[in-house]
């Protein structure tokens, strides 16, 4: 018979903080790429407002993604202080 692993609430506030560094990481490394091929859209786009505005999308959507990634950071720490752990 198989049995069911018990955590506590802070080590699972770890484990999903751990899930959250490697998405984090991850994030880091693919802004950098995004923004490159946002700048290779817009200068590659020769004033065609229609691949303008593509450029401009991925720009806005990078840097939403960036800022949730740092949201995300910031909700680990708050649950980390209301758990005490």
């Amino acid at each position: 018979m198989t049995t069911v692993p018990t955590f506590s609430a802070s080590e699972l506030i770890g484990i999903l903080e751990n899930i959250g560094n490697w998405i984090f990481v991850a994030a880091l490394l693919i802004v950098p790429v995004m923004i490159l091929v946002g700048a290779v859209m817009l200068l590659g786009g020769g004033g065609d407002p229609i691949r303008v505005a593509g450029a401009k999308k991925v720009f806005l959507w990078t840097a939403i993604g960036l800022v949730l990634a740092l949201v995300s950071k910031g909700v680990f720490a708050a649950l980390r202080s209301i758990i005490g752990g």
